[in-house]
C-alpha cells in the first residue's frame, strides 16, 4: 500500500502537465496532470484492472476537489465513512485533515477526473464562493447531474498552451466549479423536479454535443439527469425557448454548417455525423432553415456569395 501527497507530484507553472505512475506501482494507475492557473490543477487518472489499486492520500489543509468518475468505480474511504464514485457521477468534496483511502479492486477498470482547488491561492471572490458552499471539512457531496461530455474534459488534456488554449482551458475548469456551486447553493432559483434549469440545461447540451450523431431517447435523456422528459423540456422552453429536440435540431444544424462549409466532406457523411437518419433528411432541414439545398448553399458559399 502506497501513502502520497498528490501536491508533490504537480507542475507548478501554468499551462503546464505531465505524466506519472504512482510510487510502488510502476505500471499502473497513469496519472495526467495539468497546472491550469495559481491554485487550480486538473488530473486524470486511470487504474488498469489487472492489479489492486488501495493507497491513502493526504491532501494538504484547504483543498477542495471536484471529482468526476469516467468510467468504473472506486472507493473512497475516511475514518467516518465509505463514498463508492462510480457510474458517471461527479462529486464536491473537502477532504479532512486526515488521510482517506483510495480503493479500486482487481478486476476494476476505472478512470477520474479530479479538479484541485487550492484555496488559498485563488481569487478572493472565487474563494469566498467556495468556502461559502464548504464551511467545514470532511464534506462528500454527490452531485445531482452527470459531469459534462467526455469530449469537452478530455480537450483539458490536449497538449495546447498557447495563452488562447490556456483561457480555453480555465474557463472550462471555471465552467464545473460554476455548475457545482450553483447546485450547493440552496438559495438557487429551482424548478419543479428539483433541478436548476440553467445547470440542467447546461448539462444536457453538454451531453447532446457528444452524442450528436447518435440516436437520442428524451426519456432516456431525462434518466440520466435524475428528472422526467416534462421537466427536461420545461427547463429547455425556458432557458432557450424551444424544446430539448428543437434545440438538438439546431444543434445539429450548427455542426452541419461548419462541415458543410468548411470541409470537403461528402454530405452524406455529414448527414450521419450530425445525427440526420439520412441525407434526405438532412437537406428537408437544410432547406427548411436556409431556403437552398445543402449542395447549393455549400457551392454559394465557395463562390463568395455567402459570407
Amino acid at each position: 500500500m502506497a501513502q502520497f501527497n498528490p501536491t508533490h507530484f504537480w507542475p507548478r507553472e501554468a499551462g503546464r502537465g505531465t505524466s506519472v505512475t504512482l510510487p510502488g506501482q510502476p505500471r499502473s494507475p497513469l496519472v495526467d496532470v495539468v497546472c491550469i492557473s495559481e491554485g487550480m490543477t486538473i488530473a486524470r487518472s486511470r487504474f488498469s484492472p489487472d492489479q489492486d489499486h488501495n493507497d491513502d492520500i493526504q491532501r494538504p489543509p484547504g483543498q477542495l476537489l471536484l471529482a468526476f468518475n469516467l468510467t468504473g468505480e472506486m472507493t473512497i474511504r475516511t475514518p467516518d465513512a465509505e463514498h463508492v464514485i462510480s457510474r458517471g457521477a461527479g462529486w464536491a468534496i473537502r477532504p479532512g485533515e486526515a488521510a482517506f483511502r483510495r480503493i479500486v479492486p482487481k478486476g476494476t477498470a476505472c478512470a477520474n477526473i479530479v479538479l484541485s482547488l487550492t484555496l488559498a491561492a485563488l481569487p478572493d471572490h472565487l474563494r469566498s464562493a467556495l468556502q461559502r458552499a464548504f464551511p467545514r471539512s470532511g464534506v462528500f457531496h454527490r452531485l445531482g447531474l452527470p459531469v459534462p461530455g467526455r469530449a469537452d474534459l478530455a480537450t483539458l488534456f490536449d497538449g495546447l498552451d498557447t495563452p488562447s488554449a490556456l483561457i480555453r482551458k480555465e474557463g472550462q475548469c471555471l465552467a464545473l466549479i460554476g455548475h457545482a456551486l450553483e447546485e450547493l447553493d440552496k438559495d438557487a432559483p429551482k424548478v419543479r423536479g428539483g433541478a436548476d434549469p440553467k445547470l440542467l440545461v447546461a448539462r444536457a447540451r453538454s451531453i447532446l454535443a457528444e452524442r450528436l450523431g447518435e440516436r437520442i431517447v428524451l426519456s432516456d435523456l431525462a434518466r440520466s439527469l435524475g428528472v422526467s422528459h416534462v421537466t427536461l423540456n420545461r427547463a429547455f422552453r425556458l432557458e432557450t425557448g424551444r424544446s430539448v429536440f428543437e434545440h438538438l435540431r439546431a444543434m445539429r444544424l450548427e455542426k452541419a454548417a461548419h462541415l458543410i462549409g468548411e470541409t470537403d466532406r461528402s454530405l452524406i457523411k455529414i448527414a450521419f455525423e450530425c445525427g440526420f437518419s439520412s441525407p434526405s433528411h438532412l437537406s428537408k432541414a437544410w432547406r427548411d432553415l436556409h431556403g437552398a439545398s445543402p449542395r447549393a448553399w455549400r457551392k454559394s458559399r465557395q463562390s463568395g456569395q455567402l459570407s
